[in-house]
Formats: structure tokens, C-alpha cells, sequence
């Protein structure tokens, strides 16, 4: 599970491996290269990252939430460095059909690790708007007298026996953290299926009130909020079985690795008479 410093960490490291290739790349091109618009895209893409990287955004607390929930230094920081990527494929030595393909592929790459980190990032919003709407309701209804804490508790810890289930699914790489989200709204879930039980119990005949059939309702039932929740453990174990850990890829190990995935394959030519 990556922390908001270990993210800001990985792109500092990710962008001086760029940084040294663009160097590279700019001393095998002269000055062809040296004044060259990838070149200089690229350069500014990194500086952009690693600006990103090396100073947090916004005021304590309104204005690093309002950045923890739209992602936006993430997202800033790792498509910049996805840019100085392909910007490098463009760099290379003798660009030919191959180099043009395997930046072709790299762009496709990027977009498709940038969408699914923000298919992430858009599960772990949602899962924290249901948490607040079932915490309020909680304890509303506790704090007005319609159940008790012990009800409200047993049912939270009923629900957090099922986080086990969260953690089998798996969860996605990355600065997005879905687990805490995940058996957060496990435990809030449980506390409400606790609630609703034993309220419908009050109104069953021949189900006489007692603590004791509370408190045992009251944990059967928190953890059978599973048959709810488990539609955010499948997302995120979907998600964690197709996703790798974000990067940039670099342009070397990756025109290589294009260029054998998918070959050139010369066209036919015409034999002679």
C-alpha cells in the first residue's frame, strides 16, 4: 500500500531515470538534438514532475483533501513523466518504422495505466461518500435513541470480521488506496444491517427484545452486510488483477520489447521476370 510519500518518492526517481536517458540521448544527437522540441518537451515535462514531487499542494486541511480526492498532483506528476517518455521515443538514434510503432504503443500504454489508476481513484470517492452517508446515519439514530451502542458496535465489529474478504480480492497498486475505504465501509455496513435487524425483530411476533438476542442479530447480521459490500470487492479485485504499478516507461527497454511483441513484417517483394 503506497503512501502520499511513497508516490512523491517514485516519481522523483522515475524522472531522474529520464532525466539521465534525455541527457543521453541529447549527447549522441549533438546539437540536433539539444534544440530540438521533443527534446525540449520533454525537458519541461520532467521539471514539471519533479516540481509536483518535491512540494506538496495546498493548505492543511481543506486544500491537500481537495487534492487527495481529484488526485491532481498524481495525476500531474505521472502524465508529465509519461510525455518526457514519449517524447524520448521520438529521440532515438535512426528513427525508423520500429521507433515510430513502439512510441505509438507506448502512448497507448500510458492512457490506459493513466484511465485505469482514475477508475481507481473514482472507487475509492464513491466508497467514501457511502461510508459518510451510513456513519451519519449510525449515529444519528444511535445519538436519537432509536438503538444502542452496544446494537451500533456489535454490528461494526460483525462487519470488520468480513474485511478478510476485501483482502482475499486483492487491491489495486498504486497511491490509491481502496482497503482502508474497502473495510471502512465493511464496519459502517455492519453497524446499519445491526441496526435494521433488530428493529425488524421489535416488530416480529414471537421475537421477545432481550440484550442478549440483540447482540446476537446484531453480529450474524453486521457480517452479512458481505452480500452488499462484496460488489466493491469485486471491482477492486478486477482492477488489481489487470492494473501494474504506474511508470514511465523507458524507451530502450521498451522499443525492444515492441518491436518484439509486434515485428515489422516487410512487405512482399515482387519477383523478377
Amino acid at each position: 500500500m503506497k503512501t502520499s510519500s511513497a508516490w512523491r518518492t517514485e516519481v522523483a526517481s522515475t524522472a531522474l531515470r529520464l532525466n539521465a536517458q534525455l541527457n543521453n540521448a541529447i549527447a549522441e544527437g549533438g546539437q540536433q538534438l539539444a534544440g530540438a522540441v521533443p527534446a525540449a518537451t520533454a525537458h519541461d515535462a520532467i521539471e514539471r514532475a519533479q516540481a509536483v514531487a518535491a512540494v506538496p499542494t495546498g493548505a492543511w486541511p481543506l486544500g491537500r483533501l481537495r487534492d487527495w480526492w481529484s488526485g491532481a498532483s498524481i495525476e500531474t506528476a505521472w502524465q508529465a513523466l509519461h510525455l518526457a517518455g514519449e517524447q524520448l521515443a521520438l529521440m532515438q538514434p535512426s528513427p525508423g518504422t520500429a521507433d515510430g510503432r513502439a512510441q505509438r504503443a507506448m502512448t497507448a500504454r500510458h492512457a490506459s495505466s493513466d484511465a485505469d489508476h482514475q477508475q481507481v481513484r473514482n472507487l475509492r470517492n464513491v466508497t467514501t461518500m457511502l461510508i459518510v452517508v451510513l456513519v451519519g446515519l449510525d449515529l444519528a439514530l444511535w445519538l436519537t435513541g432509536v438503538t444502542t451502542g452496544a446494537v451500533v458496535g456489535i454490528g461494526a465489529l460483525g462487519g470488520a470480521l468480513s474485511v478478510v474478504f476485501a483482502i482475499r480480492a486483492g487491491t489495486p497498486p498504486g497511491p490509491y488506496s481502496v482497503l482502508p475505504t474497502q473495510a471502512a465501509l465493511k464496519v459502517a455496513s455492519g453497524a446499519a444491517t445491526a441496526l435494521m435487524a433488530t428493529k425488524i425483530l421489535d416488530f416480529a411476533a414471537g421475537v421477545p427484545a432481550s440484550a442478549a438476542r440483540d447482540s446476537m442479530y446484531a453480529v450474524v447480521f453486521g457480517f452479512s452486510q458481505q452480500m452488499f459490500t462484496r460488489l466493491v470487492d469485486q471491482r477492486a479485485g478486477a482492477l488489481a488483477q489487470r492494473m501494474a504499478p504506474r511508470a514511465a516507461l523507458l524507451t530502450p527497454a521498451f522499443s525492444a520489447q515492441a518491436a518484439e511483441v509486434a515485428p515489422i513484417v516487410p512487405e512482399p517483394r515482387a519477383e523478377s521476370s
